[in-house]
């Protein structure tokens, strides 16, 4: 998986989306019709769980209404082509994580997707380009949005975090047509890390969600639409993708949910018999706002056969290219280092009482949707 950083140090660019209109509450308004003359616009919500169909994706927190009968399947490719992949920092950062400027809001509304310096966003389906707008607080940074029609049944297509726009309003795009290119954003990485990234959001314009006050409620996981080929490259892109919070939320695609989830907990069960693991690892991801600056928002719980707990304590990350690296810190103050990999629900671990240098040896251990 990818980037190297501290977690509790992470500087995350992408916030919740601003209004067409320009608001500062850097929300979308669901209440704007579909398209309009004048480029007024909505939003979106999702989660992900299966393939793109006719009806839409299924979500815990709301599901997409279906298509009419002989309409046809919406589906989109990625954004970027494979060629213009980056792995500098995040790759790509899932649909509902928490985090960033998406800690409190129910959840990242779409999928934050990294691209090599000097490539283009691209159209994911064929539309017209409903507004192209500026953020309120980054007057350089744009975000373009674009209506596509299942029948009569209406999705949108969100990208923010757009340098140069190459579209106009009431444009017909193409699949595949560049529209834009990504604006560079910045972190903090033992120093300062400079990328290049863009937002990418699918809006269901007729999705309903459980909670209606979060951001962007009509938005829905990209991985749900994704066509044939579509698939192909995300996983190419996801398997090399690593960010801290996969600990506790590992998929690609998170239901959103409550304002407030913490605390977020995974348990992570030891696959085979391995020197030194727990039968069990159980994770939890604390509220960052009970923590100090820069203290550790991850402890740990290492369980036995019989489930009794026999080590406990808080989680130090470093999460670089694949491998990235854990320290284990007990609370009777031993520290254990092991090197780790994460794709979906399975965890490949290498324990070291002081540290390792690659997976080859690795234990696997799994977990549950």
């Amino acid at each position: 998986m990818s980037r190297c950083l501290l977690a509790a140090l992470l500087v995350w660019s992408c916030a919740p989306l601003p209004q067409a209109g320009g608001s500062a509450s850097g929300i979308l308004d669901s209440a704007a019709p579909l398209s309009d003359e004048n480029g007024s616009v909505p939003e979106t919500d999702g989660g992900k769980d299966g393939g793109a169909n006719s009806t839409g994706p299924q979500q815990s927190d709301g599901a997409s209404p279906p298509v009419e009968g002989g309409a046809p399947a919406f589906r989109v490719e990625m954004p970027i082509r494979r060629e213009d992949v980056a792995h500098v920092f995040l790759s790509l950062w899932p649909y509902g994580v928490r985090g960033g400027g998406h800690t409190y809001d129910g959840g990242h509304p779409g999928w934050d997707i990294e691209y090599k310096f000097g490539s283009f966003v691209r159209s994911p389906a064929t539309g017209t380009v409903q507004s192209v707008h500026a953020v309120p607080d980054q007057p350089d940074a744009r975000v373009i949005q674009i209506d596509h029609l299942s029948g009569t049944h209406g999705y949108r297509t969100v990208f923010t975090n757009i340098e140069k726009v190459l579209v106009n309003v009431g444009d017909l795009v193409e699949v595949g047509v560049p529209i834009g290119s990504p604006k560079a954003a910045a972190a903090y990485v033992n120093g300062p890390v400079t990328y290049y990234m863009t937002h990418f959001q699918v809006d269901d314009m007729a999705h309903s969600p459980k909670y209606a006050d979060m951001s962007n409620p009509m938005s829905v996981s990209p991985e749900s639409y994704l066509s044939d080929e579509g698939k192909i490259l995300f996983r190419e892109i996801w398997s090399n993708t690593a960010y801290p919070q996969e600990l506790t939320s590992p998929f690609a695609s998170i239901s959103r949910g409550p304002l407030n989830p913490y605390p977020l907990r995974r348990t992570w069960t030891l696959q085979g018999a391995a020197a030194g693991l727990p039968a069990s690892l159980e994770i939890t991801d604390v509220d960052p706002a009970t923590r100090a600056m820069g203290a550790s928002t991850h402890d740990y719980a290492m369980r036995d056969s019989s489930d009794a707990i026999t080590e406990s304590g808080t989680i130090e990350l470093e999460v670089n290219a694949s491998p990235s690296k854990m320290t284990f810190v007990s609370t009777t103050g031993a520290r254990r280092t092991a090197l780790y990999d994460i794709v979906d629900d399975q965890m490949r671990i290498a324990w070291s009482s002081s540290s390792t240098k690659d997976l080859a040896s690795a234990a696997v251990l799994t977990t549950v949707r």
